[in-house]
């Protein structure tokens, strides 16, 4: 089977309120022309993306205030990509899995679990422990099942139109204007 450079990731990153900027990131993936029916780097099986586009958070442990943000950020979103919809993503972390009613809480809402192996920190003692499990976002970067991706902290909120961000017009006019994002 002949490999070659096949699909682009366009992601946005929203970290604690801000927009990061930067290089300009496409993952290029390697692949065949099969149709892909993987988990998108998801460890559970019951992980199936059903939209092109997703917008995806973390919730690495089990405090009812994280888990209520995490609720409201998934409500928000669906309030506000109906016109296009798309899937609401959950990252937990493989090795400290949710409570069962955390799990069913978010499943309810509308939010599609992807559990995945947590990433450390090179330094795990000296990095503060409330970033030791950040890196674990750069799974996002390998969810080549997913035209589009945006990451929002679970403590943010939707609050317009999300469709327009995630479309190939935006991807295309920011490519146009220049402007470089990450």
């Amino acid at each position: 089977m002949k490999l070659r450079l096949r699909r682009r990731v366009f992601a946005l990153c929203v970290v604690g309120g801000f927009l990061l900027t930067g290089i300009p990131f496409l993952l290029w993936m390697l692949g065949s022309d099969e149709k892909q029916t993987f988990r998108c780097g998801c460890v559970n099986s019951d992980f199936v993306p059903e939209h092109s586009r997703s917008v995806w958070t973390m919730l690495s442990n089990n405090a009812e205030e994280y888990l209520q943000g995490t609720l409201k950020l998934t409500a928000s979103v669906k309030q506000h990509t109906q016109q296009e919809p798309v899937d609401s993503v959950v990252m937990v972390l493989k090795e400290r899995p949710l409570e069962t009613a955390a799990l069913t809480k978010l499943r309810e809402a509308g939010a599609k679990i992807c559990e995945v192996p947590r990433i450390p920190p090179h330094d795990e003692e000296a990095t503060f422990w409330r970033f030791r499990d950040q890196f674990t976002k750069f799974h996002i970067f390998g969810m080549t099942c997913y035209r589009g991706i945006m990451y929002l902290d679970s403590d943010c909120l939707a609050v317009g139109p999300l469709g327009d961000v995630l479309s190939d017009k935006f991807e295309e006019k920011m490519r146009n204007e220049g402007a470089r994002l990450a």
